[in-house]
């Protein structure tokens, strides 16, 4: 993520109920991502979002990013 620190956090059941975390995942769908820009609960954006300016991850071409896509 261009060189951004990453923390990694498994929730527990307690932390799932909390209402701060609530506030955060409002729809409750896992995996859920935490960014300064706002938070991501669906995989496919999730992999997106950590993909976006990596030189490979989406393709080095048109047609090797549709086929990621």
């Amino acid at each position: 993520m261009n060189d951004k620190p990453v923390e990694v956090i498994v929730a527990s059941e307690e932390l799932k109920a909390s209402k701060e975390f609530k506030a955060k995942n409002l729809t409750g769908k896992y995996p859920f991502l935490e960014t300064e820009e706002g938070n991501l609960s669906e995989s496919v954006a999730i992999a997106k979002y950590i993909a976006h300016g990596h030189p490979t991850l989406n393709g080095t071409n048109t047609f090797e990013a549709a086929k990621v896509n």
